[in-house]
C-alpha cells in the first residue's frame, strides 16, 4: 500500500522539468520524501513549496559536486606535459 501511494504522489506531484537526466531518481526520491514527510507532519503540501525544495535540492546538489570535484592539473598530467 506504502509504495502505491508514493507512486501516485510521484506521478500527481513531483515535477522534474529542469532537472538533468542522470539525477532525475534522485530528485524523484527526494521530493517524495519531502512529501511523506510533510503529510506525516500534517502539513499542506504546494506547489510554491515543492519548487521551493526543487531550487534548494539543485543548489545543494550543485555545490556537493563542485565541491568534490578534483581542482588545477593532475600531476601525472602535469609530468606528461613537462617532459614533453
Amino acid at each position: 500500500m506504502e509504495k502505491e501511494r508514493v507512486r501516485d504522489l510521484e506521478k500527481k506531484l513531483v515535477n522534474i522539468n529542469g532537472v538533468k537526466n542522470n539525477m532525475r531518481n534522485r530528485y524523484r526520491l527526494a521530493a517524495v520524501n519531502y512529501i511523506m514527510n510533510l503529510k506525516n507532519q500534517k502539513k499542506s503540501i504546494t506547489a510554491s513549496k515543492l519548487a521551493q525544495f526543487k531550487k534548494n535540492w539543485l543548489k545543494r546538489i550543485a555545490n556537493i559536486t563542485n565541491n568534490g570535484r578534483s581542482r588545477g592539473i593532475n600531476r601525472a598530467v602535469k609530468a606528461r606535459i613537462e617532459t614533453l
